[in-house]
């Protein structure tokens, strides 16, 4: 089973590096002819925030190959949706609504990764509470 967990924590370990790259990248887009705006900290963090979810299910489910397996496939589908939006409005010219779509995608994956870890840590209470049964 390890194995299944670290391919689990090494696929979403990468879907959220390249996404928290993406969201790098945004918050340093800026109007043609001003200075590069410093980028700030705190939203560099919370743009992680669906990747730290996605890794507390894997370690509370580590023993469940169908639950490392949907996570992993989880965290890239809410990966490749953030890294799409974000690479649509950085294609667009900068406008004093660039990023709201991308705050959208980041509260969908957030409430993915939420929804995931629930059911996660749910089932794996649920396992736990369970009589084992003895021949």
């Amino acid at each position: 089973m390890w194995h299944w967990t670290w391919s689990t924590l090494a696929v979403v370990v990468a879907a959220g590096a390249v996404a928290a790259w993406h969201s790098y990248q945004l918050l340093a887009h800026h109007m043609v002819g001003l200075p590069v705006p410093d980028v700030n900290p705190i939203l560099s963090a919370t743009s992680v925030a669906p990747t730290v979810l996605f890794l507390a299910a894997g370690l509370a489910r580590r023993r469940s190959v169908g639950m490392q397996l949907s996570m992993a496939v989880a965290a890239v589908l809410v990966a490749a949706m953030r890294v799409y939006v974000i690479r649509v409005e950085l294609s667009a010219a900068w406008t004093h609504g660039t990023g709201l779509f991308s705050a959208v995608a980041w509260a969908i994956g957030t409430g993915v990764a939420t929804g995931v870890a629930i059911v996660a840590a749910s089932v794996e209470l649920a396992r736990r509470r369970r009589p084992v049964e003895r021949a």
